[in-house]
Formats: C-alpha cells, structure tokens, sequence
C-alpha cells in the first residue's frame, strides 16, 4: 500500500506500517526508501516515522541531510533530525558537504552531527579545522572546535563518544 497510486492511500499506509512495525531492523529501511517518494505528504510522513524513532533511526540521518535542499522537505527532516539526535557513520560524506552550505542551520547539525558520530567522522577533521581556522564568527569557532574535540577525544579515548 506504500506504493498504492492515491496519496491518501500511501500517506495512510506509512503512518499504519510506522505504527505496526515495532522492530526499527525492518522498518527504518522501508521507511528510508519511502523517503525517496514522488509526494511530498509521503515523505513528510516517513521523515516523521523516523524521527519517531529517535536514534534507532540513525542510518536514516544521510537521506535526511540530503532532503534539507529541497524547500518541501525542508521542516520535516529538520524535525526527524531533532528527533534522531544521532547520526550513522554513512553520514559523513554527506555532513562534510553540509559543513559549507548557505544554510546556517544545515551547517550547525553538519557539525553537531558529526561530532556525535565520534572518532569514525575522523575524516571530516581536516575540513573542520580549515573552516574553524576560516570562520568570522566566534559562534562558529567555537561549534567547529567542540566537533573538532569530541573526534579527537573520542580517538584517544576507546569507547568514549
């Protein structure tokens, strides 16, 4: 029914799987997919579905990111990405292209996102301290160099994010 041709039957169809699919082993994937949908209703819904799933839904956190290009989609995976708070280390290609974007608040959960990934986002140091070593604004030197930190101290420190 995710795939049915009226939207009201898709749209409904997410919210029920959401609801039924208790183990997020099967649900994040559909619901990733079901993030790639024509509708926007159906992909707000799904980015819903994830969030409410807090970080069992981190693997969700790359397609999310991507989605906050487009103007729909927008609030809805800001407010999944909230909701997870955590993020997948198949994330971080995707942060590190967010580290750049105009958007302030896309930059800010680049950095705070890949600062919850830990010492797996170690590729992303180089970038962070280029743009700290870059950045106009303490706000910004001062986000770059917490990230910069939690990776660093996370290396040094097995077991600690």
């Amino acid at each position: 029914l995710i795939e049915h041709e009226k939207v009201e039957v898709r749209v409904a169809a997410v919210k029920c799987f959401a609801k039924v699919q208790s183990d997020p082993a099967k649900s994040v994937p559909v619901l990733i997919e079901t993030l790639n949908a024509e509708d926007w209703t159906v992909r707000r819904d799904a980015a819903t579905a994830l969030g409410d799933l807090g970080s069992k839904a981190k693997s969700a956190v790359a397609t999310l990111f991507a989605m906050m290009d487009s103007e729909l989609d927008q609030d809805a995976a800001r407010g999944a990405l909230r909701s997870i708070d955590d993020a997948d280390v198949s994330a971080v290609p995707v942060l590190i292209e967010g580290l750049t974007a105009e958007d302030g608040r896309r930059r800010f959960y680049a950095i705070f996102l890949l600062g919850k990934i830990g010492p797996e986002a170690k590729q992303a140091l180089p970038t962070l301290k280029r743009l700290r070593d870059e950045a106009d604004s303490d706000r910004y030197r001062e986000s770059y160099q917490k990230t910069i930190d939690k990776i660093e101290a996370s290396e040094s420190e097995p077991g600690k994010t």
